[in-house]
């Protein structure tokens, strides 16, 4: 069967487009160092000189700059990229929940600690709880992990438009 030269440059478009995605991906991920504060503790942030589209990004996943620069926030960042970059741009709208239940912290310490970082966490435990994630009878840690898992979600999406968004444009200038 003889393929038009439409179907050839949209296939061509297509894998453009899914080089694009995953080397954006990689790049961000890529871009983030693990640091150490005088007081020894360990954060995450975007490398010096870093391009500004990763900027950008980084900041649509701390609510368009609604929440200020947090470190549990570029932590959790950095982890849903990595995951990301390690699965095919087609798939990563349908393995969003499987990335992000991966990466819901499992000791009670380590989720105490995500929910004191900041006042707006208690809100994702609360929206859980009445997107039904869990039950109303459930213990405060199913709770405190359902939350997580929440904003783990917000920001792979966010992520992923934003990944999506810049390859289009950039697709539009070559």
């Amino acid at each position: 069967m003889t393929r038009t030269r439409e179907e050839n440059a949209a296939d061509l478009a297509y894998e453009a487009s899914q080089t694009t995605r995953s080397d954006l991906i990689n790049q961000l991920y890529s871009a983030f160092e693990r640091r150490r504060r005088d007081n020894g503790d360990v954060y995450y942030c975007l490398g010096d000189g870093s391009p500004e589209w990763m900027i950008d990004v980084v900041m649509a996943c701390h609510d368009s700059g609604e929440t200020l620069p947090d470190d549990w926030r570029y932590k959790m960042t950095f982890e849903v990229a990595s995951a990301l970059g390690d699965r095919d741009p087609d798939d990563w709208y349908d393995d969003c929940c499987e990335i992000c239940d991966s990466l819901v912290d499992i000791y009670n310490h380590d989720r105490l600690q995500w929910l004191a970082s900041n006042l707006h966490r208690p809100g994702y435990c609360d929206l859980a709880c009445e997107d039904g994630l869990v039950g109303p009878d459930s213990d405060i840690m199913t709770r405190i992990g359902a939350g997580q898992y929440r904003e783990y979600e917000e920001i792979c999406m966010t992520l992923i438009r934003e990944i999506e968004r810049r390859a289009t444009e950039d697709s539009e200038v070559s």
